[in-house]
């Protein structure tokens, strides 16, 4: 009888073999492999239990789909978690996630697989495959993985951290502040002859007491790139946080849009005033009115004139007191009889006309995108604001009538930022898609998390998933640009949410921090859109308030450098020349297959149908021969047709 190590070498080679065939016309070319221990917890009648799970991923050259497989049930979340970990693996990989298809499968003991406490080791499994880096056996992670890359909480850590242990994992990470848990324990107590059991809480300290009962150490990381580099050992550069402060030219930009802004807001502040003073209006209306224009109009010009030119704060408070003058403008008009709806026919096709001149521009460098950026997110907020103000017209004039001017506003501020722009081609419809797919599944997955934690996000999905909707309009009238950016504040404002559960579920401050760090990287010398929204941060002290600021920050980055066709400041450096496969690790496919064959051959052991796989052995081999002989003379045949007389 055939030996094990004979049978399980003869039918390593005939895989081999067929690796290295040829992809067939029109196939998948497969970019690399791997899979990864992942502790899950499993319902049963005695209570939750510690199980593991094993999740493998496939990487092929292609278009940027996730797909998921599995043998266990999935929650609704994993599609997304799957996706997220995706593409934050590929950021951290420094390839474009777009030209890549990534391929899950999920295999383990737990009845019911939960997406979010995977994210992370997905994200590991899925960066190991981009890379061809090998993944440390006796390390094992869980937790959720953000869209930015840090690590969420999740539930289930003490019954994980044992069955890690339990499976020879010498070393668990866990999010930040969950390496003391609480754990519900059976306490007996007798009153005379009788003896009552109560289920008490106990907190414990898995970094102390986890090396001393089951010799597994337990160590926080709140980022992927910890993770990363206690799994594979790889150093991944984190975000390189720059001083927010603008050159030269960019300073020029912003002291002109803000000129154009604060003469407007000066003009318009004296006629409102003006109106205000001769309308017939009832005392306490006209009183109120008063009291906007001296509050929100002369009070933020006086307040902006001791700033720099060039300040970000000073462009604020030129937008809020042109915005406070045309809110009483149209309620003067609104009270008075006039003709609000000229008025907002001529803000639409004002909107257009700056839509359409600004989807012809291109970028001819970094500080041109950021400048594209910063016009279109200007627009995008525009088009929000007006359906704000339609669908509060019913219930609230007066609210409907402040959308509306804020939004005039914004089509001023985005129409100046435009006219900055010179030539330049125009190559914002991939990036469209990108986003738009990136915002079709991330806000989705961070509400499907909020729901299941019981945590809300303040308000923030429900705006996530108004801009996706706006984004996936716009793209569809061919405003790429601006779909592009809709999309992108779809991702910052989910960003955001996920980081308040985080936040509410760890109470970690470790959250602002790192989106902070994420928002510093973004800046430099031309990032105008990044360093606008990072000093508009500063004007505000709520934690949510700044989170979606930084996030929006972040997001103009990224999506400026990619408009740019300059790599972002958050993204590692690139694995591999475009076009080429990201180097591999000697020795890691062949040591999987081989685990996976002594798997395969045990089964059939156990089947009794060892002796049948022999014949069936050699038929393999004999195909794949004459498959890659085939593709081979094909090959050299398309060569001789193509080749010209040289």
């Amino acid at each position: 009888m055939m030996s094990r190590r004979v049978f399980v070498a003869a039918l390593l080679a005939a895989v081999m073999l067929a690796a290295s065939a040829p992809a067939a016309p029109g196939g998948l070319e497969v970019v690399g492999s791997a899979w990864v221990l992942a502790p899950a917890v499993s319902e049963t009648p005695e209570g939750m239990v510690g199980v593991t799970s094993n999740i493998s991923v496939i990487v092929t050259k292609g278009w940027g789909d996730v797909y998921v497989s599995t043998f266990s049930l999935t929650e609704k979340d994993f599609q997304g978690a799957a996706a997220t970990a995706a593409r934050v693996a590929a950021r951290l990989a420094g390839v474009n996630f777009s030209r890549y298809n990534f391929y899950f499968e999920v295999r383990g003991g737990a009845v019911i697989v939960g997406g979010p406490s995977a994210g992370v080791a997905m994200t590991v499994a899925a960066y190991a495959a981009l890379t061809g880096r090998e993944i440390n056996r006796s390390v094992a992670v869980t937790g959720m993985v953000a869209p930015d890359g840090s690590v969420g909480p999740v539930g289930g850590i003490y019954e994980k951290a044992w069955a890690a242990s339990r499976a020879g994992v010498k070393l668990f990470l866990v999010p930040p502040g969950q390496s003391v848990v609480v754990e519900y324990r059976r306490v007996a107590r007798r009153a005379g002859p009788f003896v009552f059991y109560q289920v008490v809480p106990v907190k414990v300290n898995l970094s102390r007491y986890a090396p001393e009962h089951w010799g597994l150490h337990v160590v926080e990381v709140a980022t992927v790139r910890d993770a990363v580099r206690y799994m594979t050992g790889a150093e991944v550069p984190g975000p390189r946080p720059r001083e927010p402060v603008l050159g030269p030219e960019a300073r020029e930009r912003v002291s002109t849009v803000r000129g154009l802004l604060e003469r407007r807001a000066m003009g318009e502040v004296e006629a409102a005033a003006s109106r205000l003073g001769s309308a017939r209006l009832p005392a306490v209306l006209r009183a109120r009115l008063g009291g906007l224009l001296q509050g929100y109009g002369y009070s933020e010009l006086d307040r902006a004139a001791g700033l720099p030119p060039y300040s970000v704060a000073r462009l604020y408070a030129a937008e809020r007191a042109l915005a406070t003058a045309r809110w009483v403008s149209l309620l003067l008009d609104y009270y008075g009889g006039g003709n609000l709806s000229s008025r907002l026919t001529s803000l639409l096709s004002r909107w257009n006309a700056t839509a359409a001149a600004l989807e012809k521009t291109g970028a001819r460098g970094l500080l041109d995108a950021e400048t594209q950026v910063i016009a279109a997110d200007a627009l995008v907020q525009a088009a929000r604001e007006l359906e704000k103000a339609r669908d509060a017209w019913s219930s609230d004039p007066e609210e409907s009538l402040r959308h509306l001017a804020i939004a005039s506003v914004l089509v001023d501020e985005a129409d100046s930022w435009a006219g900055l722009l010179g030539g330049g081609s125009p190559r914002a419809r991939d990036e469209a898609t990108v986003y738009l797919i990136a915002a079709r599944s991330t806000w989705p997955y961070v509400g499907t998390v909020a729901q299941e934690t019981g945590v809300g996000g303040g308000g923030l999905l429900d705006e996530a998933e108004a801009y996706y909707a706006l984004a996936a309009r716009l793209y569809a009238r061919g405003y790429y640009l601006l779909s592009a950016a809709a999309a992108s504040r779809s991702l910052a404002l989910s960003q955001a949410a996920m980081d308040l559960v985080q936040l509410a579920l760890s109470g970690q401050p470790v959250y602002l921090e790192y989106s902070l760090r994420l928002a510093l990287s973004a800046c430099g010398p031309e990032a105008v859109a990044s360093v606008y929204f990072y000093n508009l941060s500063q004007l505000y002290t709520g934690y949510g308030d700044k989170l979606v600021l930084y996030k929006l920050a972040s997001q103009a980055g990224e999506l400026s450098s990619a408009l740019a066709g300059v790599a972002g400041n958050m993204s590692a450096a690139p694995q591999a020349p475009p076009g080429e496969e990201a180097p591999k690790t000697p020795g890691v496919e062949a040591q999987g297959l081989r685990e996976y064959l002594e798997r395969a051959l045990k089964l059939l052991e156990e089947k009794g149908y060892l002796q049948l796989a022999l014949p069936a052995l050699v038929l393999l081999a004999v195909l794949l021969a004459v498959a890659r002989l085939a593709s081979r003379r094909k090959t050299a045949v398309s060569e001789g047709a193509g080749g010209g007389g040289g």
